[in-house]
């Protein structure tokens, strides 16, 4: 289309029956075949050798080749893989600007080396280009350039804000200290926000040298996008939590989906003995009603019990934890969870909004094992008399315990519950269920509601892997 003062020419348009197309130069037909996987030169092919073979050949440096499988800009692919090749290929005059399918140029594939750095700006380079996605060059998307890269491009002009199309700057593209520290002090905006409302915090969350630098220069704390702060982020380091809680971050902040930090860690022990350190409340319930303890492992829910969680709480739907144990089908600790809640007493009469009990949920699912669980449970609790028996019978398992001499401990657990293997069989009756709430208690209690139980049950096993 050509414009000649307010007059707009449009080209004229010559039909074909065969359509044309553009020929192969003979630098990219030589590059593709020496490159390909299935050329003479296998699958370990002497780039240098092909390079020397190609230029020799003549023709257009700049055209797309097929190089093992895809198109390829021939220094883009060079500086993507032998810096130095690429380094001859500007020197053999291939375009500094040339933009592939996705419109990334040269410098969007430049990595650590300062030297063709310096080569393609001195080559006329355009630092701020865009590719489709609106990056540039700066936000550094492959994460191969290093910090005196990155600077040689913000002194040719490279602006540190700029947004691509999720309005991310290079900032939020930052994975070390060297180049945050880079970018913060030639002017980045540290709480810039994409357009889901994450800052370069969110993404910098598992990674605490950048996490410091960004603190250290100002980052708000407490931006929420819709999954919540940093503080809720399930990738957190678990001394970066520790960092945002030094600097006064609550504790029990609320995402928007009314979860604090300990809702959102409820499956790491390392964090929520953390947060539990720092006072979390463990009974403030989400927009769902539910508490910490719903949907959890069974090393967050020996801790949760041991910090006084409440074990009959009820949700929305009128559930407890009990009955939220029951329920998750792919729960790997469903069983140890109810031995647990059982052995604290929970209650198993609370019914939820359509009027079932726990052993009514379990009932309906087929869970063999909680079904016999919930039944022995509801069963002693009808009985009268055994409990001197039983304080009896454990009572070398209890001075194991003291001692902390945790084989003997165990050793004594097998034997309590020989020669019954499995307390949740077909024959588990044989055990009563008071015994084996009176050793589920007496290791609870020995190890802190840490969870060093027994490994002589299956439940017992589990703990102890979990929590070591």
């Amino acid at each position: 289309m050509t414009t000649v003062g307010t007059v707009v020419i449009m080209p004229r348009i010559v039909e074909s029956q065969t359509p044309k197309k553009t020929a192969i130069s003979p630098f990219c037909q030589t590059l593709s075949e020496k490159l390909s996987p299935f050329g003479d030169m296998g699958n370990s092919p002497d780039l240098s050798l092909a390079l020397d073979q190609a230029i020799s050949k003549g023709g257009d440096l700049n055209q797309p080749c097929d190089i093992f499988g895809e198109k390829w800009l021939p220094l883009n692919f060079f500086l993507s893989n032998n810096e130095a090749l690429a380094e001859r290929l500007i020197q053999a005059g291939a375009n500094v600007n040339a933009k592939d399918g996705k419109g990334g140029t040269p410098l969007h594939y430049l990595g650590k080396s300062e030297k063709n750095a310096r080569l393609l700006l001195g080559r006329g380079a355009k630092v701020n280009v865009r590719n489709q996605n609106g990056d540039t060059p700066l936000h550094n998307l492959f994460r191969q350039k290093t910090a005196a890269v990155m600077k040689l491009l913000i002194d040719q002009g490279a602006q540190v804000n700029a947004r691509n199309q999720e309005q991310m700057t290079p900032l939020h593209f930052a994975d070390n200290a060297d180049i945050t520290e880079l970018l913060i002090r030639s002017g980045a905006d540290v709480n810039a926000r994409s357009n889901q409302n994450w800052t370069p915090l969110h993404y910098a969350a598992s990674n605490l040298e950048v996490a410091k630098k960004l603190i250290q220069a100002g980052a708000d704390l407490t931006i929420q996008h819709r999954n919540g702060a940093v503080i809720h982020s399930p990738e957190i380091n678990p001394t970066v939590l520790k960092l945002l809680l030094d600097r006064g971050v609550n504790v029990n902040l609320r995402n928007p989906q009314g979860q604090t930090p300990l809702h959102v860690h409820r499956f790491q022990p390392s964090l929520v003995k953390l947060l539990l350190a720092q006072k979390a409340q463990v009974n403030l319930r989400d927009a769902q009603g539910k508490t910490p303890l719903y949907d959890v492992s069974l090393g967050v829910a020996q801790q949760l019990v041991a910090a006084n969680a409440d074990l009959n709480v009820q949700d929305n739907l009128g559930r407890t934890p009990l009955q939220q144990a029951v329920l998750e089908e792919q729960s790997f600790f469903g069983p140890e969870l109810v031995t647990l809640f059982l052995s604290k007493n929970a209650r198993v009469d609370l019914k939820d909004k359509q009027g079932k009990t726990a052993l009514d949920l379990a009932r309906q699912l087929n869970k063999t094992q909680i079904i016999n669980l919930l039944e022995r449970h509801i069963a002693a609790k009808k009985s009268s008399g055994g409990g001197t028996t039983t304080t009896k019978a454990t009572a070398k398992l209890q001075q194991l315990l003291n001692a902390k001499n945790w084989k003997a401990a165990d050793q004594e657990t097998r034997r309590l519950l020989s020669p019954q293997k499995d307390p949740y069989g077909p024959n588990a009756a044989k055990i009563p269920l008071n015994l084996i709430q009176e050793i589920d208690r007496a290791w609870l209690k020995a190890s802190d509601g840490r969870g060093e139980m027994s490994n002589g049950t299956e439940s017992y096993a589990k703990a102890e892997t979990i929590t070591g």
